[in-house]
């Protein structure tokens, strides 16, 4: 990182410092502002690969760098989201991105889908569903056949955390629908378990056991596909299999059918500490309810 910086301010002031008189002016504005181009470049490149090391200094200095001689540089302003988001500090997004239909940006920025992606995750983490909403929708708008599922699942993830009286669930639906459609066909089984149970919990807030059940049940079944934890991060895959079986216990109509859930998943599963606590906490207490061997 530190040696690339280095030679773009070398090369800088070698052309700079050698360039004939002659060439300075029309000739030589077109070469300069193609080093200073590559060098914003370059310098996101670098800043890109000390985020994925969690160097976040050296990431931040790089950026902010690049921000004060070209502040509407979109990489720049990708990549400084992503280091805020990646810092847990959303306002920090909020502020830099502001509403972009106030904001004058330009038309290239205006109409990237990631930038507003990015938005939208920050006011979801602020809690600022409306806002979140409205921002997923304009990346959604602007994907324009390139479907990214996340953004779906984002979508899904803001109407389950809106309170009841806000939308009808009937007006909800298709868009979990169409989410479960597209991660489906792209075969990403880890975004169609989050869409099932996303849409799971949305039956269960609008008091539809039945469908929460089926969803569970869909999900169970994905889960213990052959060879399907390879799709999946193990600590995810632990997880989502934990939380199918704890929320599928807690929708039972009888102790032995909670039972049956919770002792399927711990016998089945290597879970690590992680995810075992709540399997074993609350299968204790069904057991309990039960009086099955209480030692």
């Amino acid at each position: 990182i530190y040696i690339f910086g280095g030679l773009f301010k070398k090369l800088r002031l070698w052309v700079l410092f050698n360039t004939p008189a002659e060439m300075v002016g029309a000739q030589m504005e077109p070469g300069m502002a193609q080093i200073e181009r590559l060098h914003s470049d370059v310098s996101c490149m670098c800043a890109e690969l000390a985020l994925q090391m969690d160097n976040i200094s050296v990431a931040f200095k790089l950026l902010s760098n690049n921000s004060i001689n070209k502040p509407y540089h979109l990489n720049t302003l990708l990549l400084l989201c992503n280091l805020y988001l990646k810092n847990m500090d959303y306002t920090n997004v909020v502020k830099l991105l502001c509403d972009p239909t106030q904001k004058n940006l330009p038309i290239t920025i205006f109409n990237d889908e990631k930038m507003w992606k990015r938005l939208s995750l920050a006011h979801y983490y602020l809690q600022n569903f409306d806002e979140s909403l409205l921002a997923v929708n304009k990346a959604l708008d602007l994907s324009q056949g390139q479907q990214d599922p996340c953004l779906y699942i984002l979508n899904c993830r803001i109407f389950l955390q809106a309170p009841v009286s806000k939308y009808h669930l009937k007006d909800m639906v298709p868009t979990f629908e169409k989410t479960l459609e597209l991660t489906q066909s792209l075969q990403v089984p880890p975004l169609h378990i989050e869409a099932l149970l996303s849409r799971a919990q949305l039956f269960v807030k609008h008091g539809d056991l039945d469908r929460a059940k089926m969803d569970l049940s869909d999900s169970m079944s994905i889960l213990n596909a052959k060879n399907v934890s390879r799709h999946f991060e193990q600590n995810d895959f632990l997880m989502k299999t934990s939380f199918t079986y704890l929320f599928s216990a807690s929708l039972e109509d009888c102790a032995e059918k909670s039972l049956a859930h919770l002792d399927y998943a711990r016998d089945n599963v290597h879970h690590p500490q992680e995810s075992a606590p709540p399997l074993t906490q609350m299968r204790a207490i069904f057991r309990c309810i039960l009086g099955v061997d209480l030692n």
